[in-house]
């Protein structure tokens, strides 16, 4: 019996250090794919900001800030132009053409709209935006 007992809790260490082992692996994974997978631009302004916080630089953030500012009010207007009647019952279209598995109908629909770049990956557009002039700037 205390022999059973024993196995039994080796066998539950080591599944629970393979799990562990696991995870951390794939978390490093994951990491290092995003950074590999992140655009040059957005490498640029992240260092850009590691610079600016280690040189306490108020007026470089200041002005990065009020520029960004600036691109959020110029993309809250094309967002608020797309909320008409209209554009609602082409994406009612465009839900009911990728629910129903017509994903190439629902990628022209897409393109048609103005949407970002369509992934036939589970029918997913990519970056989940609605609007590629949101989504580019």
């Amino acid at each position: 019996m205390n022999k059973k007992y024993y196995i039994a809790i080796a066998v539950l260490a080591l599944m629970i250090t393979t799990v562990g082992v696991s995870a951390f692996a794939s978390a490093g994974e994951l990491k290092s794919r995003g950074n590999k997978q992140m655009s040059p631009e957005m490498k640029e302004n992240r260092q850009e900001m590691k610079t600016i916080f280690e040189n306490k630089d108020y007026a470089g953030w200041e002005a990065l800030m009020q520029e960004k500012a600036t691109r959020m009010q110029e993309n809250l207007e094309t967002f608020k132009a797309t909320i008409t009647e209209d554009h609602f019952n082409s994406m009612a279209r465009l839900h009911e053409l990728k629910a129903s598995g017509d994903m190439e109908a629902a990628k022209a629909l897409a393109e048609e709209l103005g949407l970002m770049k369509f992934k036939h990956k589970k029918g997913k557009f990519c970056k989940g935006g609605h609007n590629s002039a949101l989504s580019e700037q």
